[in-house]
């Protein structure tokens, strides 16, 4: 399985993104460092300014259909992220969760 991940914010972010992409290649997963032709896109968002969550929703356009997202960090709105794009598969601040969701 093929996956990206995007990190906005915070160097809290980039170093969890890091941490991640670390323990998923050691799991058998390929990373890519762009969004299209993956299976999973994980996003760790920071989503106290604006812009960063219109970025993220924008993204969300970019994507394939079959692509599942997994958003990772301070996420407002869970709801309505939830209810307006159907790609969100996972809504978790847990690494192990989302390990355990990709790997199933």
């Amino acid at each position: 399985m093929n996956f990206s991940v995007k990190s906005f914010g915070c160097k809290i972010n980039k170093y969890n993104s890091n941490k991640l992409i670390k323990k998923l290649k050691g799991n058998g997963l390929k990373y890519k460092k762009n969004i299209f032709n993956i299976d999973y896109l994980i996003i760790y968002s920071c989503s106290v300014r604006n812009n960063v969550i219109n970025k993220i929703y924008s993204i969300f356009g970019k994507l394939n259909k079959k692509c599942n997202v997994i958003l990772l960090g301070c996420v407002l709105n869970k709801k309505y992220i939830k209810k307006n794009f159907k790609c969100i598969k996972l809504i978790s601040n847990n690494l192990k969760e989302v390990i355990s969701y990709i790997k199933k």
